[in-house]
């Protein structure tokens, strides 16, 4: 599958609004990740992201909170969530220059198709994978540098 190009003119913010987001420019990529770590932030499920440039993406940083972890490959992540409702927002690998934003942020999600589905081996026996997606048993190497 080859990865199409979507141009992002897209806005959104958390559950309770008290954090905003606007992204403009080319998504790099769109992900599922079924890693232990993503099915802790989202109760059980996977995280759905589409990654994009940090340069083409704005926070109203007011009540934006942080909590750094170190992932399976050694490099710190740290995910952005809303303090005020707890709502995830995006995940930042460090050393990198892309931001996981989380798509359910985004007022208009129409866009979205995973491309690539990450540690399919970490998901329960009731997911499905989407029709279509690149599978890896755990992170893409591309994704690992």
């Amino acid at each position: 599958m080859t990865i199409e190009e979507i141009r992002l003119d897209h806005a959104g913010s958390c559950a309770c609004g008290a954090v905003t987001v606007k992204v403009k420019g080319l998504a790099v990529a769109m992900t599922e990740c079924w890693c232990s770590a993503c099915q802790k932030e989202t109760g059980g499920s996977a995280t759905h992201s589409v990654i994009v440039d940090d340069d083409d993406i704005v926070f109203d940083r007011a009540s934006l909170g942080r909590f750094e972890r170190v992932s399976d490959t050694g490099r710190k992540v740290t995910r952005l969530f809303c303090r005020e409702c707890g709502t995830s927002i995006a995940a930042r690998p460090e050393d990198v220059p892309y931001t996981g934003l989380r798509v359910g942020v985004l007022e208009d999600r129409t866009f979205f198709r995973p491309q690539i589905v990450m540690y399919a081996r970490n998901a329960p026996h009731w997911a499905g994978f989407p029709e279509h997606a690149n599978i890896f048993d755990t992170q893409p190497e591309a994704a690992a540098r």
